[in-house]
């Protein structure tokens, strides 16, 4: 996979603070990628296989009744330990297929499945409820003929979708090409009180596969997050609520993406090596199939370092992951 790793350049005229944080960082990325050109395909495969073994118990013995009716996929189980609970509902009915993943005190995830036709009013209710200030939403409502997720949110200016209780407005659109991303703003209305919040759509991410820009799913999830304070640095405001973030089945893309946010803040912020193996366990199974490993090691090496000094770890890793 070659053997040349290029050094990220250093900026002296960086504050000292910043400076010592940045070399830190770059000490950990160096010890991270140089591990990483010694690893075979079967090596990571092995990681992969290692984390699907010990991030979720195989059975469940006491499940919520909301597993058999409310998942859009019988072999994607929630986990109990850290679901998300609908508030103020008796046990038997605070049941939605969604988890949350921490970043640090002041910053979660949510990452969910794609709210099926009967949950959408459920989903709405833990947007509202949790005060989600944004959604990340990483497929498209149907895909190679199939379904993927319910149309929960109105697509157009000025169009209302109501839920139940739940009244959603759309008041502002726009659409960018490459990746093709669609950007709104709706407004929530329950029981009198209004929330806003945004929501992107991400819509040639393709199933199961790599998005073409790798820088792409950082880009979104620091529009998403309104986390990034400066270059290089993530400050997480604690004002803002939590992120959700969704494709279909709420684990591969999402996952990738989650995934990819935890490792680069374990980089940058808590100076330590990167070890994709271990935050993930306690919070959701990532990672559905052997390709999203790859992803992972791809997206970051591309992150850390300039492509072109990387001996072919960013052209040939998204190969592998094909």
């Amino acid at each position: 996979m070659g053997n040349q790793i290029g050094s990220p350049k250093k900026d002296s005229s960086l504050p000292r603070d910043k400076s010592l944080k940045l070399s830190r960082r770059n000490k950990y990325a160096a010890l991270w990628a140089k591990k990483l050109i010694k690893k075979s395909y079967d090596d990571i495969c092995g990681e992969y296989k290692t984390l699907r073994a010990t991030a979720v118990p195989p059975i469940i013995s006491d499940p919520h009744p909301g597993q058999l009716r409310l998942n859009r996929y019988r072999d994607i189980i929630c986990i109990e330990k850290t679901r998300v609970v609908l508030k103020d509902r008796p046990e038997s009915n605070n049941y939605i297929h969604a988890n949350w993943v921490d970043i640090n005190e002041n910053a979660r995830f949510i990452i969910t499945q794609g709210p099926m036709q009967s949950t959408i009013e459920d989903f709405w209710e833990m947007v509202f409820t949790e005060k989600i200030h944004a959604i990340l939403m990483l497929c498209s409502l149907c895909e190679e003929g199939l379904i993927k997720c319910a149309e929960y949110w109105p697509q157009h200016i000025n169009d209302v979708k109501v839920f139940g209780e739940f009244r959603v407005e759309n008041v502002f659109a726009s659409l960018s090409h490459s990746p093709k991303v669609t950007t709104s703003e709706l407004m929530v209305t329950y029981k009198g009180k209004q929330h806003t919040l945004r929501h992107y759509q991400w819509q040639d991410w393709p199933d199961d596969d790599i998005p073409k820009d790798l820088d792409f799913p950082f880009k979104l999830l620091d529009q998403a997050m309104g986390s990034m304070t400066g270059e290089g640095d993530i400050g997480l405001l604690e004002s803002q609520g939590p992120t959700l973030v969704h494709c279909s089945a709420g684990i591969g893309r999402s996952g990738t993406c989650a995934a990819l946010y935890l490792a680069r803040y374990a980089l940058i912020e808590e100076n330590s090596e990167l070890k994709f193996y271990e935050k993930p366990q306690n919070s959701k199974s990532l990672m559905y199939s052997e390709s999203e490993p790859i992803r992972l090691y791809a997206r970051m090496s591309s992150e850390i370092f300039d492509g072109s000094k990387m001996g072919g770890i960013v052209t040939l890793l998204p190969e592998m992951a094909r």
